[in-house]
């Protein structure tokens, strides 16, 4: 996995909840299987929680804003591109979140339309608990395991996030 380490944030929490802001809170399931395999979701909201952390420089993605393992507590972006328009220089900002996620070696792998939100101005995508850092995560069931892995190159990567992203706002415009 990344070897950033993800910790609990209480003072972030603590100033959420004082600002009455909108959040998402997030507890895992019961483990499932998908075949041979089992998953655990406890480990798919830590490995979430990696995506976030390290993704919160780049503004693509929620903010994390409290994780202990269990509880996983992260910023309201706004509604999904199910019910909501993107906005209008969504190109610039698809292009922008293909690079971040390109530079730091993360394929989504579960991109859609209600994974992609806006608040009318800026676009971000969610649910990272099937992503997979520089090869390693959870592969979603019905992923192929030759595409994992595949684009090891960040122009490989970016413009293979690029096109994905692409094709489903093209679908929602």
């Amino acid at each position: 996995m990344s070897s950033v380490d993800v910790e609990v944030l209480p003072s972030r929490v603590n100033t959420v909840l004082a600002l009455s802001r909108r959040v998402v809170l997030k507890m895992p399931g019961k483990r499932f299987r998908r075949g041979l395999r089992v998953f655990d979701p406890r480990e798919m909201l830590r490995h979430e929680a990696r995506c976030l952390v390290v993704l919160e420089e780049y503004d693509i993605a929620p903010r994390l804003i409290y994780f202990d393992g269990s509880i996983l507590l992260s910023s309201f972006c706004g509604e999904s591109l199910e019910v909501s328009k993107p906005p209008l220089n969504w190109r610039v900002q698809i292009d922008r979140m293909s690079s971040a996620l390109a530079e730091e070696g993360i394929q989504h792998l579960d991109i859609k339309a209600s994974n992609l939100v806006t608040d009318g101005e800026k676009l971000r995508l969610v649910d990272f608990g099937w992503s997979v850092i520089n090869g390693r995560g959870f592969i979603r069931p019905g992923i192929r395991s030759e595409l994992v892995g595949k684009h090891t190159n960040t122009d490989q990567l970016r413009a293979w996030t690029r096109t994905s992203l692409t094709n489903i706002i093209s679908n929602v415009v």
